[in-house]
This record gives structure tokens, C-alpha cells and sequence, in this order.
């Protein structure tokens, strides 16, 4: 999209990427990927980092233990009871608070792994 953003008429520096559960998964391998600034990237999707990124429950396999105080701004959604993966969306929370980088979170108490759009408030209307 970088490539193209002057004949689409797209901001190059507003750019992010977005993920569910396993792609999630694949959104921390783009964002934090060791090999970013090296000479061997062929492309810029390995040069570049997305200028900002969203988790939604995202797999626990590659959070990083450490990030930098540049590191893109977060945006993150998961499920208290999902045991899976909100222990991700910690780890994350923890290490982008240490540096002081950009990030926000939200846990639904329920809705286990990816159950998140069928959570139901409901209200006793009952007098």
C-alpha cells in the first residue's frame, strides 16, 4: 500500500495492520520481527513497521517480552476467559507500559476465544 499511496491517495504514514486469533499471530510476527532494518529485506512489508496495530485475541506465540518506546501503538480486544490467549494481550500491556509507548486494551469478562460479538448485555426489567 506504501508502493501505491500517492496514485490511491492514501496516507503512507497512517497504515496499520489488524488481526484475529491467528492472525493476530501473524500481526506480532510482522510488527516485531527482529529483521527489520537489515539490507536482506526484499520488500518494504520486511523494511517497514506498521504505523499502528490491532489485536483482537490474538495467539500467545511470538509477544515479545520487551518492546521499544517506538514501537507501533496498540490497540488490543480480547476476552478475560480466554484461555488461550488474553494472557497475550497482558504480556503485551506490561511491556508497552515499562517503555511508556502507545497502548490501549479493553476485556470483555466473557466470551471466551473469539466469542466476543455474541456477548449479550442484558438488563432486569423486571419492577
Amino acid at each position: 500500500m506504501r508502493n501505491k499511496a500517492n496514485q490511491w491517495a492514501i496516507k503512507k504514514d497512517r497504515l496499520g495492520i489488524m488481526g484475529f486469533s491467528a492472525g493476530g499471530e501473524l500481526v506480532n510476527l510482522l510488527t516485531f520481527s527482529k529483521n527489520k532494518s537489515t539490507n536482506t529485506a526484499h520488500d518494504l512489508v520486511q523494511k517497514e513497521n506498521p504505523n499502528f496495530h490491532i489485536l483482537i485475541y490474538p495467539e500467545p506465540l511470538t509477544v515479545p517480552k520487551k518492546v521499544s518506546k517506538s514501537a507501533p501503538p496498540l490497540f488490543s480486544l480480547a476476552s478475560n476467559n480466554d484461555q488461550c490467549c488474553s494472557a497475550s494481550i497482558f504480556k503485551l500491556l506490561k511491556a508497552y507500559r515499562e517503555v511508556g509507548a502507545d497502548v490501549e486494551a479493553h476485556f470483555y469478562s466473557k466470551g471466551d476465544h473469539g466469542g466476543l460479538s455474541s456477548i449479550v448485555v442484558t438488563k432486569n426489567l423486571s419492577p
